[in-house]
């Protein structure tokens, strides 16, 4: 999906600023929790998030991995095209939840979706959220 990363900035990113978006984004429907990173898996902004550290620190590892990926998924030829950090988001799920982490600019966002709901139903509207923060 084109587009998350087009518009704005996150490098400059107040805490202020971040914790507003991270409400802005747990409000968003189908939105659980929602927590902004930093490439270096620090917390900048949390909402609705039991363990942000631990959010963060997962944030910054998969976005890490997924960067590192070859564009086929083929991992048997790592000397063919890679995303090169060109990482929109990654959508994964566990026994106990679905998440999704979204690179804008210089951070990582981590949201936590609701039961039922999966990534392509959530971005339309974390788009039009961060168009309106960033």
């Amino acid at each position: 999906m084109g587009g998350i990363l087009e518009a704005g900035t996150m490098a400059d990113l107040t805490e202020g600023l971040a914790r507003r978006l991270a409400l802005a984004l747990a409000q968003t429907p189908g939105v659980a929790s929602a927590l902004i990173a930093s490439r270096e898996g620090d917390v900048l902004g949390a909402a609705g998030s039991a363990s942000p550290a631990q959010q963060a620190a997962l944030a910054t590892f998969i976005a890490y991995r997924a960067e590192a990926l070859p564009m086929d998924g083929d991992l048997r030829g790592l000397g063919r095209l890679l995303t090169e950090g060109h990482l929109e988001h990654v959508a994964f799920s566990g026994p106990r939840a679905q998440a999704l982490v979204v690179r804008r600019g210089n951070c990582y966002l981590y949201l936590v979706l609701k039961p039922g709901l999966n990534a392509d139903t959530v971005l339309p509207s974390i788009r039009q959220v961060l168009r309106k923060y960033v």
